[in-house]
């Protein structure tokens, strides 16, 4: 395993970041009416490219972070292995942006079920 993961790292910060996304999504569900509940699907499906764009650089700002971690951290110890962490990140981030990119396909931009609906009618 990693020393960030051995070190846990995340743990204050990853708390911090629930805690605060867990308050903003209750106060805007007790400021919000039920009808703009009810109309969220409707804006999300007409402005389906733009949530797109918000979920890719959402995804491009953690990876990116991810990677400036990783390669401080590799940089900042001093092990002969250097050359094969950094060749291992690398593979990491690649295989990440694989999945993004497969998972996005998918279910972001609807491809599953457009592919049963043709493979079932």
């Amino acid at each position: 395993m990693s020393k960030i993961l051995n070190r846990r790292a995340f743990t204050k910060l990853g708390l911090l970041v629930a805690l605060v996304a867990g308050v903003a999504v209750s106060i805007l569900l007790v400021t919000v009416n039920g009808t703009a509940v009810v109309s969220w699907p409707d804006w999300f499906a007409a402005n389906h490219w733009l949530t797109t764009v918000a979920r890719v650089g959402l995804f491009g700002v953690a990876i990116a972070t991810f990677y400036s971690v990783l390669r401080h951290t590799i940089q900042k110890s001093e092990n002969d292995g250097t050359n094969a962490q950094q060749a291992q990140l690398h593979v990491r981030i690649r295989q990440l942006i694989l999945w993004f990119l497969s998972i996005e396909l998918l279910f972001g931009q609807a491809l599953l079920p457009s592919i049963l609906e043709l493979f079932v009618s």
